[in-house]
């Protein structure tokens, strides 16, 4: 038997973009949203069993009872077993939540107990155990605390899934993963915004839509599939983002404006909405201009930026350069003063008019 599911994470829903200068706010909003509603679709066009949302899924702070409504609007879209939602530190539960009151999909589990939740789906020889954050921050390694329940693993796929910063990111729910139990066959990690496996069986999916400049390179979530029969597991990065953004520096040095947007625009991702932030380098000379470049740009690219980083050139320092250079070899010769200058002029004469 083939066991699927899909992993994603920190879509940080309703997030006021204040920190963003490339699309308007309420128009990356709405690509968040697509973004939710693409990956429910991709999940159903590959027949997955479990949707996994390793938190931060919405910013607790600006997240209405109308947005929790399209919300669940979205994830009663999805045709698995089960869709399993978590808390991180942005949208942690405590005390009263915006799903209070909400009628959720019956194949819907929202987590909000502290401790590990264990939710078992026997006739697909699996159970999904759950950690939820229930306060804003956590200091100390939270693995003892973890390992103080009973963990009843039976044999069975088992998927853990944790908000957390692992060892590296503060106060965000620090933890070792050789900590864990190797019982846990998967563990579906949300926080960090790149995604990337970070060990055999543990990984970031990611931010399903990119949330700013610095989170350039593709953006969506991971394919799992298990073979419950020999107990193997695949892992596919599947790209769901309606955005990217692309950062690129580019010598300008001996280079056409078209010979530049070229070289820029095959670094475009497909069809995508783009936001892309060109740094001049090389020296300045006049055949290049930045409003120039930025106009060409915009005929492929959603938004662009164009910052200007190049060292001034000055035709002044070259010429003493070579006359400095050219004086030595002269005096080494010991060639008489006067024919000395003579030879500089007209050799700088001939350097300029040629264009050399």
């Amino acid at each position: 038997m083939i066991v699927k599911f899909l992993h994603i994470s920190d879509l940080h829903l309703c997030d006021t973009f204040k920190t963003q200068t490339f699309f308007d706010p309420y128009a990356k909003r709405q690509m968040q949203w697509r973004a939710l509603e693409r990956a429910v679709s991709y999940a159903n066009q590959k027949n997955v069993h479990f949707l996994l949302l390793s938190g931060d899924v919405y910013e607790r702070e600006y997240f209405t009872s109308a947005h929790c409504r399209r919300f669940l609007d979205v994830i009663a879209g999805f045709q698995g077993i089960q869709t399993i939602m978590i808390g991180g530190n942005h949208d942690y539960y405590q005390g009263v939540s915006v799903f209070d009151g909400e009628k959720a999909p019956k194949n819907f589990t929202l987590v909000r107990e502290d401790g590990i939740v264990s939710l078992d789906f026997p006739s697909y020889q699996t159970t999904i155990w759950a950690h939820s954050w229930t306060q804003p921050s956590y200091e100390k390694n939270q693995v003892d605390k973890l390992l103080s329940q009973r963990l009843d693993f039976k044999n069975r796929f088992n998927i853990f899934m944790v908000h957390s910063g692992l060892e590296t990111d503060g106060p965000y729910f620090p933890m070792s993963l050789k900590e864990l139990p190797h019982a846990f066959d998967y563990i579906a990690l949300g926080h960090v915004h790149k995604p990337g496996v970070v060990d055999r069986n543990a990984a970031y999916a990611g931010s399903l839509e990119p949330l700013s400049m610095k989170e350039t390179g593709t953006h969506g979530g991971i394919l799992g599939m298990l073979d419950t029969v020999d107990e193997s597991l695949q892992l596919y990065f599947s790209d769901l983002s309606l955005s990217e953004y692309l950062d690129v520096v580019v010598n300008v040095d001996e280079k056409t404006i078209q010979e530049i947007e070229k070289e820029i625009c095959g670094q475009k991702n497909g069809e995508k909405e783009t936001a892309l932030r060109v740094t001049l380098t090389g020296r300045m000379h006049h055949t290049i201009y930045p409003k120039e470049l930025q106009a060409v740009l915009l005929e492929h690219f959603s938004k662009v930026q164009v910052r200007d980083a190049r060292i001034e050139y000055k035709e002044d320092h070259i010429e003493n350069s070579f006359i400095d250079r050219l004086k030595k070899q002269m005096e080494s010769q010991h060639l008489r003063y006067e024919y000395q200058e003579k030879v500089l002029r007209k050799a700088l004469d001939l350097l300029w008019r040629t264009g050399k």
